[in-house]
């Protein structure tokens, strides 16, 4: 359902960008819900299978799952959603093959079976549905921002990932930790409260464990030649505001949202996520694309 609506989405918005492309015809967007599908259905397929190996691995060894599997996970998630969508996408037959229109047969029959899908979604057992959707859309919204932006402002299309990856895994992580501390408190009769000690240490933590990743991510884009060291001292100063600024904001809405979702009586393991690591793809690519910008008025690489 979620590949099908992020084929759906993406269609829409280069509809309404590219309205006087004539080339875009049915049998684009057909082919373009095929790959989609099949590749949430495969990613998904092989995600469970890893997340699931991880957790119980971490549990054999005494480790805690929020701070391995959450950030494994999510890493993993980008590689192998890649990784299967470049692979079939590049299987996929095109227009001119005879067998295209057996594919855009089956895409447009799963289509029409989207309202009897929905009506087999039990909402109130998975309220998580709605977050996954609305992340899909901040997302690809970011992926708008970058498109937009791309060949105009330098390095941005490099240090996107970067920022938006480490964010929203740390994000993650503080995620999974105040669910899991909702979850036991309650297990033990008490009243569940995120503003801890403990909870502001793991805020400030996070925050300097952010900092330290994104300098070693910078030395690895100056080792594979992406970036020259005078470059890097150069874009150090935006860089760091945006990276600051991204994870202070997305720690901050991590613990009002699990205590929104708490209180409200849905699991924040299934709303939490989605929503911050959506709303660290969105607001990274902003902050980055708008301090290199002001950065580049001043200053040439």
């Amino acid at each position: 359902m979620v590949g099908l609506g992020a084929a759906l989405f993406g269609f829409i918005i280069n509809l309404l960008l590219t309205y006087s492309d004539k080339t875009l015809l049915l049998e684009k967007f057909v082919r373009l819900v095929y790959v989609s599908l099949l590749t949430a259905s495969i990613s998904s397929l092989i995600l469970g299978i890893i997340t699931i190996f991880i957790v119980y691995h971490s549990w054999k060894l005494n480790f805690d799952p929020d701070n391995i599997a959450t950030p494994l996970a999510a890493a993993m998630g980008d590689t192998v959603t890649l990784f299967v969508f470049y692979s079939v996408s590049t299987y996929c037959p095109t227009e001119s093959d005879v067998n295209f229109h057996h594919y855009a047969t089956l895409s447009t029959t799963i289509f029409c079976f989207l309202p009897y899908l929905l009506t087999l979604v039990n909402w109130k057992e998975f309220p998580g549905w709605m977050p996954m959707l609305s992340s899909m859309v901040l997302s690809s919204l970011s992926g708008w921002i970058l498109k937009k932006f791309i060949f105009r402002i330098n390095y941005l299309a490099t240090l996107q990932p970067l920022v938006n990856g480490v964010g929203g895994n740390i994000a993650s992580i503080f995620c999974s930790a105040l669910s899991t501390e909702c979850h036991l408190s309650e297990r033990n009769g008490e009243v569940p409260y995120t503003n801890t000690n403990k909870n502001r240490k793991l805020f400030g933590l996070l925050i300097i464990f952010g900092i330290i990743i994104h300098f070693v991510l910078l030395l690895l884009c100056n080792f594979f030649n992406l970036i020259s060291f005078n470059n890097i001292l150069d874009i150090s100063f935006p860089y760091l505001c945006t990276i600051f600024i991204q994870i202070t904001i997305l720690l901050f809405i991590s613990k009002k949202l699990i205590n929104i979702l708490w209180n409200n009586k849905i699991d924040p393991d299934n709303g939490a996520i989605p929503l911050v690591t959506g709303c660290g793809d969105l607001l990274g690519t902003l902050l980055l694309a708008l301090f290199l910008a002001l950065y580049n008025r001043k200053h040439t690489f």
